[in-house]
């Protein structure tokens, strides 16, 4: 027997995904490469089909590039041609590093001597052995034979069945042969792989004696007769499988800690194995080592992968919806087969009480087992249920039927050993959904009784799944909390404005109807009445623009605008404003270019708001001056890029830690002109917001105190389009007055009532009042009507609900008026049938104008 043992060459990946992967170099010239015909395999796009070659060359090894993309290299420097290879060398292929060990001879530590009962062996560092002094050349050949068929076995059960298959044809006295290895979880050793030479299904015995033995000492051992060594004479496992005759090698992880066992025996007392035999297994067991380990980090490379895909799927389910129910439901249908049987889950609500809200069986038979699940009454939580642990303690609650016990109480869903239901539990998880430091809810995962029990690998998948359900979980109720008080601010804005809106009507109608009168004595009183009401509207719309603002659901009817026009008409609506604070304004238009595409009634209101504005801060005497110019020109020769208009005024000026905030919501400044803060502080950021959804821009320049200021607006200018022949102005053309017109006018606020129908009779309509929808729907029995004039709400019902019996009815127009104004109402009158939505308070010449658009040419109303 050769004192020596010689270990082969070999390839050793350092780093990457496939780090700890070893390759063994059997041949005098081994290519490493992507084509799966390299010796090395690296399926990686970085590396060249064939990157590189190792060969042997006299006494050692040399490596070459073979014109790969990436070049090689040899202890970080880019090799130019063959370099000498030595022990540790580390070799660079396509950003991969892997270690070279050459071949080694190591003393054999065990020579036989006398006729001992026990013989045992060290193995090898690598785990690949070309051995010296083994007799029979058959079975030299059978080593090269089986690391063939293991270099092509990347599933773990396919590796150990070739190995097993060969060992039985190299040794025909061998009747069972075992392999036993550790959990990939880090579980104990146990049994993985058997073949029987009669071909027998039932697993054989196994004898912890002798694994304990072989794993504590990490050495091969034989054994000639197990029945008289001392060692093993008190194995029962050993005893009761009859075994005369075995020999056994213990297998190894990447880290070379012994992870398993590579077992043969006989009992047949006249075929004993010999130390050759021995030599040989530890040889294939070397073999097997690295194909086992190959196997594992591949299959946890593809466990990882599947972690991640369905992490991702995970991850478009929840995305997919903000409803919490609809998402966890998702989420656990997507949760069996893949990680469990049952998914359960249930959600702690704002009250405290444990809501279940998902069960899903992978089982289409068991669908009802999992409906019973959804209707039963939830765990105690106070109990030992583990949902009602978890939640308590926040901390993942998991277990099998030997953790349980049988006790009803130590498994999901409550209930006995069985728990739940008919289903008998064999493993399960229970996670808690955790976010911000709230316990949410728990996601419970169970494996049937009899199915391969839930792992490691397993728990973490779900704990990753139920971190990111959480977090979903979490912002979806964050999401649906601030849309409940959106909604609720918006409402209280809506009724704000309508209550504010209401009472405002009476007052200008009233107005408006004694200012019509002849030599009325108090016209300027009646004229601050209704001037005072239009800036109260314009305060109330201010407030709901900003809500529109905010929400980004700012409306706008573009057409082209001339800017110098609705730049004089500004002026012209400021007008009474202009002359009380004692300003002049002056205009200085020279822009040739002046028309673009807006909102005309959002662009006034932007000019409204800087002129009123100067008003308010500038000091009698003072000046404001409208400038607009053409900005330069892209290219010399063409049409302007941006029209510039700026509102120059002559007043105190803004100091520059103001100028910095001036545009932000509810920003009052400095105190006006009557020392107090003027207005609500959002004219600017409104008029700001309204520029820059025209695509424009608008700014504010000051020298500080004293120094006035300017605001400066940029937009961009379109070619006038002319005035198409035939063409006549927009303006409201002459209605056909309301003699003959029969209304019928709804509104439920008395004076708002009186006050409009006596301004429209004195313009001859005929109006028949209602203050109720009762009332209406007994008027529209009794008569038609040419138009209904109609609040929407009404004490017992809605001006909806009414249009569309007046339209039953035969009356086909009509003009809605609330105090609700936002673009919702506006669209829900226009689906009941409504041919336009007025806002309160609505004044007589407003009103006027709608029944004129309403009214058709003939003087009746309805469509043309």
């Amino acid at each position: 027997m050769s004192q020596l043992l010689q270990a082969g060459p070999s390839l050793t990946m350092v780093e990457g995904p496939m780090a700890g992967l070893s390759y063994g170099l059997r041949r005098p010239s081994a290519v490493v490469g992507r084509d799966p015909r390299c010796d090395v395999v690296l399926p990686f796009a970085s590396v060249s089909r064939r990157h590189a070659r190792i060969s042997r060359r006299d006494d050692g090894f040399v490596l070459e590039d073979l014109g790969s993309t990436g070049g090689t290299l040899l202890n970080g420097e880019a090799i130019l041609g063959p370099s000498p290879l030595r022990d540790g060398d580390r070799i660079g292929v396509g950003g991969f590093l892997l270690s070279f060990s050459g071949p080694q001879v190591v003393p054999n530590p065990w020579i036989p001597g006398t006729p001992a009962i026990l013989s045992e062996r060290e193995t090898t560092e690598t785990g690949e052995m070309a051995l010296i002094g083994v007799q029979a050349e058959q079975k030299l050949a059978a080593i090269l034979e089986i690391s063939r068929g293991l270099a092509g076995a990347l599933d773990l059960g396919d590796v150990l069945e070739k190995a097993l298959d060969a060992l039985f044809s190299v040794f025909p006295a061998a009747e069972r042969g075992l392999v036993l290895l550790e959990g990939g979880g880090g579980g104990g050793i146990a049994p993985t792989a058997f073949k029987l030479r009669d071909g027998a299904q039932v697993a054989p015995a196994v004898s912890r004696t002798i694994m304990e033995y072989v794993l504590s000492k990490g050495r091969a051992i034989l054994s000639v007769d197990v029945t008289t060594d001392d060692r093993f004479v008190d194995s029962k496992s050993a005893a009761e499988a009859r075994i005369r005759t075995l020999m056994c090698a213990p297998l190894r992880d990447s880290e070379r800690r012994p992870v398993g066992i590579l077992q043969l025996d006989t009992s047949d007392p006249h075929a004993r194995f010999t130390g050759d035999d021995l030599d040989l297994l530890v040889a294939v067991a070397g073999q097997v080592t690295l194909a086992v380990n190959n196997a594992r980090l591949l299959e946890r490379l593809h466990e990882e992968h599947r972690r991640l895909v369905f992490l991702a799927e995970v991850g478009d389910r929840l995305g997919a919806s903000l409803d919490v129910e609809e998402m966890l439901r998702g989420v656990a249908e997507l949760s069996v087969p893949r990680l469990a049987d049952l998914c359960l889950v249930d959600l702690l609500d704002r009250d405290g009480a444990i809501r279940r809200v998902a069960a899903v069986h992978a089982d289409p038979a068991k669908h009802s087992m999992a409906a019973e699940l959804l209707r039963r009454d939830p765990p105690d939580q106070a109990g030992a249920d583990p949902v009602a642990v978890a939640l308590r303690s926040g901390r993942v609650e998991s277990g099998g039927l030997a953790d349980a016990g049988g006790a009803g109480a130590s498994r999901p869903g409550g209930g006995g050993r069985s728990s739940p239901l008919g289903m008998g539990i064999g493993s399960w998880v229970c996670v808690p959904l955790v976010a911000r430091g709230r316990t949410l809810g728990v996601v419970s995962f169970v494996v049937g009784e009899g199915r391969h029990p839930l792992g490691p690998d397993d728990r973490l998948a779900a704990e990753l799944m139920s971190r990111r359900v959480a977090l979903a979980v979490d912002n979806a109720r964050l999401y649906q909390e601030a849309e409940a008080a959106s909604r609720a601010k918006d409402r209280f804005l809506a009724v704000l404005s309508h209550e504010l809106r209401t009472p405002l009507t009476p007052i200008l109608l009233a107005a408006s109807a004694m200012l019509e009168e002849d030599e009325a004595p108090t016209r300027s009183t009646l004229e601050m009445i209704r001037r005072n009401v239009a800036l109260e509207v314009r305060l109330i719309d201010d407030l709901l623009d900003v809500v529109r603002i905010g929400r980004g659901e700012l409306d706008l009817k573009m057409e082209v605008v001339d800017v110098h026009d609705v730049l004089g008409r500004a002026a012209e609506i400021c007008r009474e404003e202009v002359s009380a604070s004692g300003l002049a304004v002056e205009f200085e238009l020279a822009a040739a270019s002046h028309h673009v595409r807006a909102d005309p009634a959002r662009l006034l209101q932007v000019a409204w708001n800087l002129v009123c504005n100067a008003t308010k801060f500038t000091p009698p005497g003072g000046t404001l001056t409208i400038r607009s110019s053409d900005g330069p020109p892209a290219e010399a020769g063409r049409p302007p890029v941006t029209l510039v208009v700026e509102f120059r005024d002559t007043g105190p000026g803004i100091e520059p830690a103001l100028l910095r905030r001036i545009f932000e919501p509810f920003e009052q400044g400095s105190p006006g002109l009557r020392g107090r803060a003027a207005g609500m502080g959002l004219g600017l950021a409104i008029s700001r917001a309204i520029v820059e959804a025209h695509g424009g821009r608008l700014t504010a320049q000051s020298g500080g105190r004293g120094q006035g200021t300017t605001f400066r607006i940029e937009l961009s200018p379109v070619p006038f389009p002319g005035r198409a022949e035939g063409s006549t102005s927009t303006a409201p053309r002459p209605g056909p007055g309301g003699v003959g017109m029969r209304l019928l006018l709804v509104e439920d606020n008395g004076d708002t009532l009186r006050f409009l129908s006596m301004a429209l009779r004195r313009r001859d309509f005929d109006v028949v009042e209602a203050g109720s929808l009762a009332e209406a729907r007994a008027a529209l029995a009794r008569s038609r009507f040419d138009l209904l004039l109609s609040d929407i709400e009404l004490p017992d019902g809605t001006g909806l609900e009414l249009m569309r019996e007046a339209i039953a009815a035969g009356t086909t127009a009509g003009l809605a008026m609330s105090g609700y104004g936002s673009d919702e109402d506006v669209q829900q009158s226009r689906a009941a049938g409504f041919a336009e939505h007025l806002t309160k308070p609505v004044d007589l010449r407003t009103l006027e104008e709608a029944i004129r658009r309403v009214a058709r040419p003939d003087g009746r109303t309805g469509p043309a």
